[in-house]
């Protein structure tokens, strides 16, 4: 079941989000932690960049999987301090967003 995302949710994870994990800091191994490989979440960013939010906003199930990683290491590495300076996001909506997307996966819908 795809999740739709909010115009600031897709602000925060195909811009923010993919910044970071690709180019904030390093995030070892990328494949095992985020699910795919770098240059496949690149892709991934690059789909999510190219949509305006006039449009439906959706991920799939795999890309929810790998956004729920991602912005979930950066929750870890840049902690409430960092978020919001980093991201333009506030620490508390990024958890709040992390909890959605958790909740949205197949393994986690009841």
């Amino acid at each position: 079941m795809p999740f739709e995302l909010t115009s600031e949710a897709h602000d925060l994870l195909a811009w923010n989000i993919s910044n970071e994990v690709v180019n904030g800091f390093r995030v070892e191994p990328f494949s095992e932690r985020i699910g795919v490989s770098v240059d496949d979440f690149k892709s991934i960013a690059l789909r999510l960049r190219s949509q305006t939010a006039s449009s439906q906003l959706l991920l799939t199930d795999q890309e929810t999987q790998i956004y729920c990683n991602a912005l979930g290491i950066v929750i870890e590495e840049l902690g409430d301090d960092e978020f919001q300076t980093r991201t333009g996001h506030e620490y508390e909506y990024g958890l709040f967003l992390l909890q959605q997307l958790s909740q949205s996966l197949p393994s986690n819908r009841s």
